[in-house]
């Protein structure tokens, strides 16, 4: 999924519908969703060619709480089978396999590093306040790099490269000096709490014309259904 398809705000001030996602890089679920919900914003634009584009947004949400995963990185693999037993956990990553691939994500990478997410929603939020148009572009890459390439999502060599890749630096080592500084780390810490807060568990979470929630990988035909709804209710 190359980035431009990830990105899908609209430009030269066409009508946008507003889609606030708040997921986890390490959620396995939230990838398979947003991209479900691409496909079905695909899909409706066929039936309803002047629907408005999806504008995305990103919220950051740690799974566990903070502080259950470092940078130091685990065996997804393992920790599964240590937390679910190896049979369930093998089903489960067959089973996003074949998700993933139905949808041309390429694959789920069950041997992937499991680690903290945090310097992926910092840089995130970071796209967010100096190129917003490359933000939701920027959160899907660092899923990508992490549930279908396999890579640490704490790996700053992989999180220059997708920043500098977004023109969110001119180069990896200012990239990496900005990482390994501290700024949007108390905003997006906040963040966290705020979610917890507003009563979201689990993730992804989506929300609509900041009025319309569900949550949840729901499938392409559900997703086209909410955005038909949401769509002909707002006069969007």
């Amino acid at each position: 999924m190359s980035a431009s398809a990830a990105a899908t705000g609209a430009a030269n001030g066409a009508r946008k519908l507003r889609v606030d996602i708040t997921s986890d890089t390490i959620c396995p679920f939230c990838i398979l969703g947003v991209r479900q919900l691409q496909v079905a914003a695909e899909n409706y634009k066929k039936t309803h060619p002047s629907a408005p584009e999806l504008d995305v947004h990103f919220h950051p949400f740690q799974l566990g709480g903070g502080g259950k995963f470092t940078e130091k990185p685990v065996n997804r693999r393992e920790y599964m089978a240590n937390n679910y037993g190896a049979e369930r956990s093998q089903a489960f990553a067959q089973n996003f396999d074949r998700q993933y691939k139905a949808l041309g994500l390429g694959g789920f990478a069950s041997d992937a590093q499991l680690a903290s997410s945090h310097l992926g929603h910092r840089l995130t939020a970071y796209a967010e306040d100096k190129k917003p148009e490359e933000a939701a572009g920027v959160a899907l890459d660092l899923m990508k790099n992490y549930q279908v390439d396999g890579h640490s999502p704490s790996d700053r060599d992989r999180l220059a490269q997708i920043a500098v890749s977004h023109g969110l630096f001119p180069t990896e080592q200012a990239a990496k000096d900005w990482l390994n500084g501290n700024e949007k780390d108390a905003e997006v810490r906040e963040q966290y709490k705020d979610a917890v807060d507003s009563g979201i568990t689990g993730v992804p979470f989506f929300v609509f014309d900041k009025k319309y929630a569900t949550s949840g990988a729901v499938g392409e035909d559900q997703f086209e259904n909410i955005l038909d709804q949401v769509i002909k209710k707002e006069n969007l």
